[in-house]
């Protein structure tokens, strides 16, 4: 395998965890009282469904169409924070509001710590 591709799993992997951890911490203890219905299995699939939707194309489909760094990073962030709203939103049956801030954290804290950890 290639450096590039070790790379992306170890990311993979890394979302993955640092989403569900925050999806969990959103969900279980932020906004318990309104989500009491969604059980813990639909919780981690909407974790792992989320970055396995997303991550591949920020990885290998948007580097063609955006050559720069910080385009891509930008765009590709943003793009996929969106996305992962949306998903969370149908997925879960929440508020498109909570949908937004919990994407938002997840994806923000996933960046943060990815930072430091590859």
């Amino acid at each position: 395998m290639k450096d590039y591709e070790i790379k992306f799993l170890f990311a993979l992997l890394d979302t993955v965890i640092i989403e569900i951890i925050v999806l969990i911490f959103f969900v279980k203890k932020i906004y318990r009282k309104d989500m009491e219905h969604i059980t813990w299995d639909r919780l981690i699939f909407t974790g792992v469904f989320c970055s396995f939707a997303t991550i591949p194309y920020l990885w290998f489909i948007a580097p063609y169409f955006l050559q720069s760094k910080a385009l891509l990073y930008s765009v590709g962030e943003i793009a996929i924070f969106l996305m992962e709203a949306v998903i969370i939103l149908f997925v879960l049956r929440i508020k498109f509001s909570k949908a937004i801030i919990i994407s938002l954290s997840c994806n923000l804290a996933s960046f943060l710590l990815g930072v430091f950890v590859l």
